[in-house]
């Protein structure tokens, strides 16, 4: 079986995962209590914290590119020749 090991910034230790296709790492599963919960939790060494902080920070980190180019856009996109409706597509479809 091998292996992908990876660093964590937070941490001195790797991360390894499995790259067997056989082995499943995470499967939707139901639980009945709380308990079942924070077990399955600790046997994959899932700290709720930390993963709620990730996906956080990647919102932030996407919202804040699309702050940063959509001052730029406009002249961008009517610069190139586009009409303003294309503008308003091309705008509105980050929503989607």
């Amino acid at each position: 079986m091998k292996f992908i090991c990876i660093p964590l910034f937070s941490n001195p230790y790797f991360t390894c995962f499995s790259t067997n296709t056989k082995d499943k790492i995470l499967e939707p599963q139901e639980f009945q209590s709380d308990e079942e919960h924070r077990e399955s939790l600790m046997k994959y060494q899932i700290n709720p914290n930390r993963a709620m902080f990730t996906i956080i920070l990647s919102i932030f980190v996407d919202s804040l590119g699309y702050v940063m180019v959509m001052p730029l856009f406009p002249d961008l996109v009517l610069g190139i020749g586009a009409s303003k409706i294309l503008y308003g597509i091309i705008l509105s479809s980050n929503a989607v």
